[in-house]
């Protein structure tokens, strides 16, 4: 009866290890195929920032994109980019092309699939084009007063012009025609919301439409206090600490454990996100408790979506 408990024992520990190893080794994608979806096989665009998408490949985690010009056999420019999503918008220009995709993981990757062809045709009309915007991101957060905005190039463009807008008083803060440049900068008095826009003219009477991303400008540090007093002492094998934060923008609490230096953080106890909280239990019910009277300190951390940061004093507490 023993040696079959035995053998049932080992059996579930190597159900165990296989299992485990399933979760670390990612799946063979070798042998499957991308499909691509658009653009389709020799189609002629009217715009210089074609989008290019492809059906997910099952267990893939990221896609290797390459467009060719004029083709793969004859290589004159080549994009080649990894990305996360299933599609890819690019600034081009005129010319003919060849593009192909393949997918991967951690430890496979597919062959390419069959390329494509596609056209960008010489005798564009540049309303019909947009620039594409690079930073700052569409919603993004940013917490330095002076703001960088960039955006690509467009072939057919000789000068651009670019707008800032407060989105709470409608107030242009930033104004600039017949940029030859592609980026330009504003420095922020406050924080606000604002939306930022940029246009491409050709010299002529034609231009693009405005083209505009909204962002956040976030120059204030979130507010916190420790409402636990200090010098606590463990009751059995948990301690409680509270404290209060606010931020327009809150992201999220940190509470951080040091050692009784108050300086080394704690090995013993890292630091836990509690997001929305402001109460934190600390439990300990292991073998490994400190010894009664081993010294602690910790503190609060609170993070806003702009990566602005405020740090409460640290607290004592004795086990």
């Amino acid at each position: 009866m023993k040696t079959v408990n035995k053998y049932i024992v080992l059996s579930l520990i190597l159900l165990g290890l296989l299992s485990s190893c399933k979760e670390i080794i990612e799946p063979d994608i070798t042998k499957k195929v991308v499909t691509l979806k658009s653009p389709s096989d020799s189609v002629t665009f009217t715009s210089l920032s074609p989008t290019f998408s492809w059906e997910p490949v099952e267990d893939a985690t990221k896609y290797n994109i390459q467009i060719a010009s004029p083709s793969f056999a004859k290589i004159t420019t080549l994009i080649d980019t990894v990305v996360s999503k299933t599609q890819f918008t690019k600034q081009l220009f005129s010319g003919r092309f060849q593009w192909r995709v393949r997918a991967q993981n951690v430890n496979y990757l597919t062959d390419f699939c069959a390329p494509r062809y596609f056209v960008i045709d010489s005798t564009l009309d540049i309303t019909k084009q947009k620039v594409l915007l690079s930073n700052p991101l569409l919603s993004s957060y940013i917490n330095t007063a002076t703001v960088n905005f960039t955006w690509q190039s467009l072939s057919m463009a000789k000068t651009y012009s670019i707008k800032v807008i407060d989105s709470v008083s409608n107030e242009v803060l930033l104004s600039k025609s017949d940029l030859t440049i592609t980026n330009s900068s504003y420095t922020f008095a406050k924080s606000t919301s604002a939306s930022w826009y940029v246009q491409a003219t050709d010299g002529l009477t034609g231009s693009t439409k405005f083209e505009y991303r909204n962002f956040v400008v976030d120059l204030d540090v979130p507010t916190n206090s420790l409402t636990t007093t200090d010098n606590q002492t463990t009751a059995g094998d948990s301690i409680s600490f509270s404290w209060t934060s606010a931020d327009k923008y809150y992201l999220t609490d940190s509470i951080v454990f040091y050692n009784a230096d108050s300086l080394t953080r704690s090995s013993k106890y890292i630091p836990v996100a509690v997001p929305g909280a402001k109460l934190y239990k600390l439990k300990d019910k292991s073998s490994s408790k400190p010894v009664v009277g081993t010294v602690f300190f910790w503190q609060i951390v609170t993070v806003d979506k702009a990566g602005n940061k405020k740090y409460t004093v640290k607290r004592k507490f004795t086990w």
